[in-house]
């Protein structure tokens, strides 16, 4: 009997083969686990452009109890001359402005007065704190602390002459404290009655030596404050100083590790009262181009100023610039720092250490000529890091150093874009101001928010 052999043709083969690929991609859809990796889409954007048409810059964000959206910056004024107010704004979580102010300080007829704001902060109940720089009445620059009710009724304010501020923080019992660039911190009660001033300065012939950078409050109340300091025959570097919640000084570090200066730029504190300072260490300058070599240098002390670990990361073998901008830490103590490395194509550089100090991975992101300068983490031990990168240029990385996406805004004139904060809600959102170029010659505050669908630390 002969034998039949049946031949499928190639294009019913092919259809066949086909069939089963998607037969087995949608079982594997129904059997896998629905979060593989995180997606990213973008809820809201928000824009403002003041009354001059002129220049708008968003400096500092914080989110409230409700996920509230609080941001604050300056607002060039009207008029032809460049004089800005605060200009702080409220968003509800699904982008709705609640309210907006703007504040100008005492003005006279020698001086219109020009206000930029630095720092924001919220309490328990949610009233919000403003500092920053301002102008007005007969002399110089003060640090004018504001603070406002939850409906943004303006509830005090507070001057301090000749101070530059930096930083605004708020302990439990609703003191707020500030810190300004040379090493003034103060602080106040919750119906703006100044309770004390601490001023330090290593010697009154080098006071521009002395530039504190970032202050950080734990559970106690005590306060922390970095940056550099110098003097004669005293080389620039770290200097941070602890205060208790009566501004008594409890301890003060200086650290110097190469042969250049070093620049402190941000502070964060674990729940175990260690403290973790990250910033700029130079190893060499190049006076004919006015460049220089450097590396990331992160430290770690415990509560009492003890001095646990010190780590350099100066990119590819220690040569050209590395400058860390910012810091942050996850739930279990892991250290994250971001910030720039290079000079013409600069990239974003983020790296992790573990709690003992030691180097887990780094993370670069090839760009323009800026880089990063905000770092946040979820609870999930996802990373994110927001910046400028040939426009305000967002990137999420999973707990192992690996890109999850990214995300780039470009504002309706296509130019320069920039992010100064980024933060995480509970639920994974994902806030990122800055500012823009906008219509005509404008500078624009941006507010963005993201969804991530679904939420994914890896």
């Amino acid at each position: 009997m002969a034998m039949l052999e049946a031949k499928a043709n190639p294009s019913t083969r092919g259809r066949a083969l086909l069939l089963l690929a998607l037969f087995a991609l949608g079982l594997a859809c129904l059997v896998m686990p629905a979060a593989a990796e995180s997606g990213v889409a973008t809820a809201w954007i928000r824009t403002y452009n003041g009354p001059a048409n002129g220049w708008n810059e968003a400096t500092a964000m914080v989110l409230d109890s409700q996920g509230n959206i609080c941001v604050t910056g300056f607002s060039q004024r009207r008029g032809k001359d460049f004089y800005c107010d605060y200009l702080t704004v409220k968003f509800s979580p699904k982008g709705k402005r609640l309210w907006l102010r703007r504040y100008h300080g005492p003005l006279t007829n020698w001086n219109k007065g020009s206000s930029t704001a630095y720092a924001i902060a919220v309490d328990g109940q949610d009233n919000v704190y403003v500092t920053g720089s301002s102008t007005g009445g007969d002399y110089g620059g003060d640090c004018a602390t504001i603070k406002y009710s939850p409906d943004g009724k303006e509830l005090w304010v507070q001057r301090y002459r000749n101070v530059s501020p930096i930083a605004v923080a708020v302990d439990h019992q609703n003191n707020a404290y500030v810190a300004g660039e040379d090493y003034t911190t103060i602080k106040y009660s919750p119906d703006g009655r100044q309770l004390w001033v601490k001023k330090y300065n290593i010697d009154e012939n080098y006071p521009w030596d002395n530039g504190n950078k970032a202050m950080a409050l734990d559970a106690q109340g005590n306060v922390y404050v970095t940056g550099s300091a110098g003097g004669p025959g005293v080389r620039t570097g770290y200097l941070t100083v602890k205060y208790s919640s009566d501004g008594e000084e409890l301890w003060l570090r200086r650290y110097s590790a190469g042969p250049g200066v070093d620049w402190a730029r941000a502070i964060a504190l674990d729940g175990q009262g260690n403290v973790y300072i990250t910033g700029e260490s130079v190893t060499r300058y190049y006076e004919k181009t006015n460049y220089r070599d450097s590396t990331y240098l992160t430290i770690k002390y415990d509560a009492n100023g003890q001095l646990l670990w010190a780590q350099h990361f100066g990119g590819d073998a220690g040569t050209n610039l590395n400058n860390a901008m910012a810091l942050a830490l996850d739930e279990h103590g892991y250290v994250h720092v971001t910030g720039q490395f290079g000079y013409y194509g600069s990239e974003y550089q983020t790296i992790k250490y573990t709690p003992d100090g030691q180097l887990l991975w780094v993370s670069r992101h090839l760009g323009g000529y800026d880089g990063a300068n905000a770092i946040a983490v979820d609870t999930l031990g996802g990373v994110y890091v927001s910046g400028s990168l040939v426009g305000n240029f967002t990137i999420k990385y999973n707990p192992e150093g690996q890109e999850i996406w990214t995300r780039r805004y470009r504002g309706p004139r296509n130019s320069w874009d920039r992010a100064s904060a980024i933060a995480v809600d509970p639920q994974g959102n994902v806030y990122v101001i800055g500012d823009s170029d906008g219509p005509g010659y404008s500078r624009d505050y941006v507010t963005i928010k993201y969804i991530q669908t679904p939420r994914t630390g890896r």
